[in-house]
C-alpha cells in the first residue's frame, strides 16, 4: 500500500517532502502492546542515521565518506573546534543556535556525544510551502478572482501621484522557476551575472536547488516567481532581489548577500517546521533576528494551517496506559488515535507533512520536571477499514504500524529522538527539546492516517499538563478536531522582533473578511499573530487562469506597500518601517489588534504629498483638552487606539475636527505628548501621517522604565487629517491639544503671531523675590495647590497685545510622582497635563497657554513641588499692530544637529553657536524669526540644564532660565520655540557635559523669509 516519494509528479510536493524520511519500506501490522525500545543513538535523529547509512552504500570514496550534519549547540566556538579537529568542515551557521557541518562519517558519534552538543540532525531543509490552500481532496480552495492587489489597497492612487518605490530594494526568499519569469510582469530577469541572484543548498539532499551558484528551475517553482509579480503591481519602481536555499544557515547567508546590496525589505511567504517553543525562540527566530540586525522589514506569511490543520490539547491519559486522549471539538474525549486525512498529489496518492508535534510547558523546565512523549504513525489495512470521521478502523487488527525509518536500529516504527530518559552525565540537560515529527512526512493510496502519541513510563507527567500541538502543512487532522486559535505560532512567524510583520489573507479580497485557512495567533506566550491581514486571491499572469491565494499571496502585497513606503522615505528601515506598514490598515473583526487580523487590513491613506506645506499660518490658543488617552482605566480618544501597545508601534489620530480644532485649513496643531507605562527605555515621535520620516526623530524620551513623560510639540497635519505617534518604547499615549495653526488670511496679520522676547523667569516657589501671590516664604506648593504665575515689572511681553504666554514649566524637588497643570487662571474641570515628574527629579516642559482672569496663568500641582515658570514669548491677538512677522511655517521634520557626529559633545558651561541658515545650511530660510524644535541632551555627565536662546538677545550673558533640565546619565528633551540670532543661528550652552540633539519641523517667519 505505501508509496515512495517517486511516485510523487509534483514539483512543490517532491521539494516539499524530501526534507523529511526518505527511506519508506512496507509497514508492518501493529503490536502496539509491546511498544519499541528506545534508539541508541539518543544525540543523532533517525533522518541523519539514514543519511549516514546511504553515504556509505553509495559512496565511491575509498577513504570514509562525509555526511552534511546541522549541529545544535549554544556555543559556536567550542564545537567548532571538536568538528575541525575530527577532520569536518563548517559549511554555515546561525550563531547561537546551529552549526552546519560535514563530518566524516565514522566521527559524527563523537561530535554528537561531546557536552555542547545538543542534537545531531540531518540538516532541516527548510518546508516549501503550497502556493495555495487546499481541501481534503487536495482541490484548491479560494475566493472569486478580483482585481489587482493596488486598487485593492489604494496604492493606484499612490501610483498617480508618483510614489512607485523608486530607490526600495526587496529581497525575496522563495522557490523560483526562472523560466516562468517574464520582464514585463516580474521585472528585469535576476541572474548571477547581474548581481540579483543567490543561491545555495547545503543541506547535502539529492538533488540540489542549485547548480552551481545559479538556480535549478526543476527543484524551483512558479511560486516565487508570482510573489515576485505582487511585489512590482504593488511598487513597480522597487529592485528585486531573489534567493533559494535550502537551510537556515544558507538562509543566513542569503541574508547577507541582500545586506551587501542594500536590501531593507525581505518577502518570505513560507514557512519552517516547529523548532522552538513557540515564543521567538529557536534557530529560526535567531535568523529572523540576524535580518534585523542588518535593518530588514521581514514580511512572512502567517500560513495556511487556520482550518483543520492545527490541533493544540492538554494532554490526558484517562484510563492510564500513557497514550495521550483526543479531545473532540475541545472536549473530554476518550479516542487515542487521531486521524489525519492526506492531500491528494497525485493520481492514487496522498501524503502528509507535519510540522511538529510539541509540548510546551517542557521547553523551560528542569530535568526533574521534564516528560517525554513518542509518536507512532499507523494506516488502515485496506480501504474497507476506513470509517468516517470520528469512526476507528478496528484496533489493532485493522491497522498496521508505518516504519518512517525502517533500516534504523531501535526505532521501530515510531519517532522519538529527543528523548527524556538520557543516562550519560555528560549528556543531562542537553537534546532535551520537547518536540517530535518536525518536518516527517510519508505518503500512502489510501488517503488516511492515524497517529498515537505514548508517553514514556521513565519520565514524569508533566506538571502542570502540558500543552500539545499537533501542526500540519500537508493534511488535515480529524474533522472538528482542529484549532484555528494558535495555528500561527510558527517558525518565523513567532518572532519577537519588531522587524517582523506576518500577514493573514483577506480571502475573498473584497469582502474584508479573513479567510477560513489563514493561520491565526496567539503564540504560546500570548502575544498577537499575525500582524496584519492583507488581500488575497490576486489575479496573476503566473497562476492564470485561477487566481494566487493563500497567505502567500499576501504577504508580498504588504511588502510592496512598504516599498512604496521606503521609495517616499516616509520611515527608517528597520522598525519605524515595520510599524508605519502595520499602521496603514482599515480596523478588522475586534477593535484594535486581535488574534485574526492584527492591526487590520492593508489600506494605504490618501497619498501623502511631495513636501510640507509653506503656506504661512498664524495661532489660535485653546483651552488644553485632552483628546487622547489610550490607558484602559481613563480611555479617551478612538477606541481602537486603546493599548496599553507593543514597541515600535505606530498609531494615527485624527485631530482635524475634534476639541476645538476646525475640520480644514490647519496646518499644524500644538500638542503636549505623554508616554506612560512602557516597558522599556526609547523615545516617542509625533509626526505628521505619512508626511515624515518615522523614526528619524524624537519627540519624547523615556530613560527609566514605565516612568510617565511629557513633552510639548508642533506637529504638523498629514494626510486624511491626521497625526502620527511612533511608539518606539510602546506602552501607553496621552495626548492633549493646546492650539493649532490655521493659513493667515492676508500678508500682514494682527492676531496669532509668535513674539520671542529673551527668556524671562516669572515665577520660583523657592526665590524669595519670585513668589506667587500669597506665598509669604519659599516653599513648595502643596498638593492640589493652584499657583498664580505673577507678571513681573520689566517685562517684554505686551499683555494687551497677548492672547497666550509660550512658557516652559518645571517642577523641582517634588514629593511623590505627579504633574503640573499650566492652566489659564480661574479655568476649572481641565483634565490635561503639562509636566510629569517622578519624586525629586526635576522635569520640564513648554507650553502655549491661554491667558484667563486678570490676564493672567496658573499652575496647579497633583503632589508637593517647587514650581518655576519662564516665559520665552507670547502669542498676539487683535489687538497688536498687523506684521507679516511671527507667522509659523512647517516643514518636514528633521534632525538638523547631532553632536555625535558633529563638533563633540557639549563641553559644561561653554556656549555653543548652530547655525540653521545661511550660506552653507537651509533647514530654514534666512530671516527666519525662530524654530519650532526639539531639543534634547543624551548621556548627559551629572545633573543639569541647557539654554537654548538667541546671542542677538543676549550678546554677553546667558539669560537666567532654562530649556531643558535634565538627570544623570538619563535622556531627556523638551519641545520648545527658540529664536534665532540675525545669522540664522541659536546658541546652546549646557551646565554639564552632554551630548546634544537638535530636531527642526517648522519656523516663524521674520522681515526677510
Amino acid at each position: 500500500m505505501r508509496k515512495r516519494l517517486g511516485a510523487m509528479g509534483s514539483t512543490w510536493v517532491a521539494v516539499c517532502l524530501v526534507a523529511g524520511s526518505l527511506a519508506m519500506s512496507s509497514p508492518t501490522q501493529a503490536q502496539p502492546s509491546t511498544p519499541a525500545a528506545d534508539a541508541s543513538d539518543a544525540a543523532l535523529d533517525p533522518a541523519l542515521i539514514t543519511s549516514m547509512q546511504r553515504a556509505t552504500t553509495t559512496s565511491t570514496r575509498s577513504t570514509d565518506p562525509t555526511v552534511a550534519v546541522e549541529l545544535l549547540t549554544a556555543d559556536q566556538a567550542a564545537v567548532t573546534e571538536v568538528v575541525l579537529a575530527a577532520g569536518g568542515s563548517i559549511t554555515g551557521s546561525v550563531p547561537g543556535a546551529v552549526l552546519q557541518v560535514r563530518l566524516p562519517i565514522s566521527k559524527v558519534r563523537a561530535v554528537a556525544a561531546n557536552p555542547a552538543v545538543s542534537l545531531a540532525r540531518a540538516p532541516q531543509r527548510l518546508k516549501f510551502a503550497p502556493s495555495f490552500p487546499t481541501d481534503r481532496n487536495g482541490e484548491r480552495t479560494f475566493g472569486p478572482t478580483t482585481g489587482q492587489a493596488p486598487a485593492l489597497t489604494n496604492a493606484d492612487d499612490w501610483h498617480a501621484a508618483g510614489i512607485t518605490g523608486v530607490g526600495a530594494k526587496v529581497g525575496i526568499v522563495d522557490y523560483f522557476d526562472i523560466s516562468l519569469w517574464n520582464a514585463a510582469e516580474q521585472g528585469t530577469v535576476p541572474s548571477v551575472d547581474n548581481g540579483h541572484l543567490f543561491c545555495k543548498d547545503t543541506s547535502g539532499y539529492s538533488p540540489s536547488l542549485c547548480i552551481g551558484a545559479d538556480i535549478d528551475d526543476s527543484q524551483g517553482s512558479d511560486h516565487g516567481v508570482a510573489v515576485a509579480e505582487i511585489i512590482k503591481d504593488m511598487a513597480p519602481g522597487a529592485e528585486l532581489f531573489i534567493a533559494q536555499v535550502a537551510t537556515n544557515s544558507d538562509l543566513r547567508d542569503a541574508i547577507d548577500f541582500f545586506a551587501a546590496n542594500g536590501v531593507t525589505i525581505l518577502s518570505r511567504s513560507l514557512i519552517n517546521p516547529y523548532d522552538g517553543a513557540g515564543d521567538g525562540t529557536g534557530p529560526t527566530g535567531a535568523t529572523v533576528d540576524y535580518a534585523a540586525s542588518k535593518n530588514m522589514v521581514w514580511f512572512n506569511a502567517a500560513g495556511n494551517e487556520g482550518e483543520d490543520m492545527y490541533m493544540r490539547f492538554s494532554a490526558a491519559d484517562a484510563n492510564g496506559d500513557r497514550l495521550m486522549e483526543f479531545p473532540d471539538n475541545g472536549q473530554p474525549g476518550t479516542d487515542e488515535l487521531l486521524r489525519l486525512d492526506g492531500i491528494n498529489v497525485a493520481a492514487g496518492l496522498y501524503c502528509w507533512y507535519l510540522d511538529g508535534i510539541r509540548w510546551t510547558n517542557d521547553w523551560y523546565a528542569p530535568n526533574g520536571q521534564l516528560t517525554d512523549y513518542r509518536v507512532e504513525v499507523y494506516q488502515p489495512l485496506d480501504f474497507s477499514d476506513i470509517g468516517g470521521d470520528h469512526t476507528n478502523p478496528t484496533y489493532p487488527s485493522g491497522l498496521e504500524r508505518v516504519d518512517l525509518y525502517p533500516f534504523v536500529a531501535g526505532t521501530q516504527y515510531y519517532v522519538d529522538y529527543n528523548q527524556r530518559n538520557v543516562t550519560s552525565s555528560s549528556k543531562i540537560g542537553v537534546n532535551q527539546d520537547p518536540l517530535e515529527m518536525a518536518g516527517e512526512s510519508w505518503c500512502n493510496d489510501t488517503g488516511v492516517s492515524y497517529i498515537q502519541i505514548r508517553r514514556d513510563s521513565a519520565t514524569p507527567v508533566g506538571n502542570p499538563v502540558d500543552t500539545i500541538e499537533v501542526a500540519m502543512s500537508l493534511g488535515f487532522v480529524e474533522w472538528s478536531y482542529g484549532n484555528a486559535s494558535g495555528s500561527a505560532s510558527k517558525m518565523a512567524v513567532d518572532s519577537k522582533s519588531p522587524n517582523m510583520v506576518s500577514v493573514g489573507a483577506i480571502d475573498p479580497p473584497t469582502f474584508g473578511i479573513i479567510a477560513a485557512y489563514s493561520s491565526q495567533g496567539p503564540t504560546i506566550d500570548n502575544r498577537v499573530k499575525p500582524e496584519m491581514s492583507a488581500p488575497s486571491c490576486l489575479t496573476s499572469t503566473v497562476t492564470a487562469p485561477d487566481c494566487f491565494n493563500g497567505t502567500s499571496a499576501a504577504t508580498p502585497v504588504a511588502a510592496g506597500a512598504a516599498a512604496l513606503m521606503i521609495g517616499r522615505n516616509l520611515a527608517l528601515p528597520g522598525p519605524a518601517l515595520a510599524a508605519l506598514v502595520r499602521s496603514a490598515v482599515v480596523d478588522r473583526g475586534d477593535v484594535g489588534k486581535d488574534n485574526v487580523y492584527g492591526s487590520g487590513e492593508l489600506r494605504l491613506p490618501s497619498p501623502p504629498p511631495a513636501s510640507a506645506s509653506s503656506a504661512a499660518t498664524t495661532y489660535i490658543p485653546l483651552t488644553p483638552t485632552r483628546i487622547l488617552d489610550t490607558r484602559a482605566s481613563t480611555a479617551v480618544g478612538p477606541a481602537v487606539l486603546r493599548g496599553p501597545h507593543t514597541p515600535s508601534t505606530i498609531i494615527n489620530l485624527p485631530v482635524l475636527g475634534i476639541a476645538g480644532v476646525p475640520g480644514s485649513g490647519v496646518s499644524a496643531v500644538a500638542i503636549n505628548l505623554a508616554s506612560a507605562t512602557t516597558g522599556m527605555t526609547g523615545f516617542v515621535q509625533a509626526l505628521p501621517t505619512m508626511s515624515a520620516t518615522a523614526g528619524a526623530t524624537s519627540s519624547v524620551n523615556i530613560s527609566t522604565p514605565g516612568e510617565a513623560r511629557s513633552n510639548f510639540a508642533i506637529v504638523p497635519v498629514g494626510v486624511d487629517g491626521s497625526i502620527s505617534l511612533f511608539l518606539q518604547t510602546g506602552g501607553n499615549a496621552l495626548v492633549d491639544v493646546l492650539g493649532y495653526f490655521s493659513v493667515a488670511p492676508a500678508p500682514t496679520v494682527a492676531a496669532g503671531r509668535f513674539v520671542p522676547i529673551t527668556p524671562e523667569r516669572w515665577l520660583n516657589t523657592r526665590d524669595a523675590g519670585q513668589l506667587p501671590v500669597g506665598f509669604g516664604a519659599p516653599r513648595p506648593a502643596t498638593a492640589g495647590e493652584t499657583v498664580l504665575v505673577n507678571y513681573p515689572s520689566g517685562s517684554s511681553v505686551n499683555l494687551a497685545q497677548a492672547s497666550a504666554l509660550v512658557v516652559y514649566v518645571t517642577s523641582v524637588s517634588s514629593v511623590g510622582s505627579g504633574f503640573l497643570r499650566a492652566q489659564p487662571a480661574a479655568a476649572s474641570g481641565l483634565t490635561s497635563a503639562t509636566v510629569n515628574y517622578a519624586g525629586g527629579r526635576v522635569a520640564g516642559n513648554s507650553a502655549i497657554i491661554p491667558l484667563g482672569a486678570g490676564n493672567a496663568i496658573s499652575v496647579i500641582t497633583s503632589a508637593p513641588s517647587d514650581v518655576i515658570v519662564d516665559v520665552v514669548g507670547y502669542i498676539t491677538n487683535g489687538s497688536a499692530p498687523a506684521a507679516a512677522t511671527g507667522k509659523f511655517v512647517p516643514i518636514t521634520p528633521v534632525r538638523a544637529y547631532n553632536s555625535s557626529t558633529s563638533g563633540g559633545p557639549l563641553v559644561a558651561d561653554q556656549a555653543r553657536q548652530i547655525e540653521l541658515s545661511g550660506p552653507s545650511l537651509f533647514f530654514v530660510p534666512t530671516g527666519a524669526l525662530a524654530i519650532v524644535a526639539n531639543l534634547t541632551v543624551g548621556q548627559p555627565s551629572n545633573a543639569g540644564f541647557l539654554k537654548a536662546y538667541s546671542l542677538d538677545d543676549a550678546p554677553t550673558t546667558p539669560p537666567p532660565t532654562a530649556s531643558v533640565n535634565y538627570s544623570a546619565g538619563l535622556t531627556a528633551a523638551t519641545g520648545s520655540l527658540v529664536k534665532l540670532s540675525n545669522l540664522g543661528k541659536i546658541t546652546v550652552l549646557a551646565s554639564q557635559n552632554t551630548q546634544f540633539y537638535l530636531d527642526i519641523n517648522g519656523y516663524f517667519t521674520g522681515t526677510t523669509s
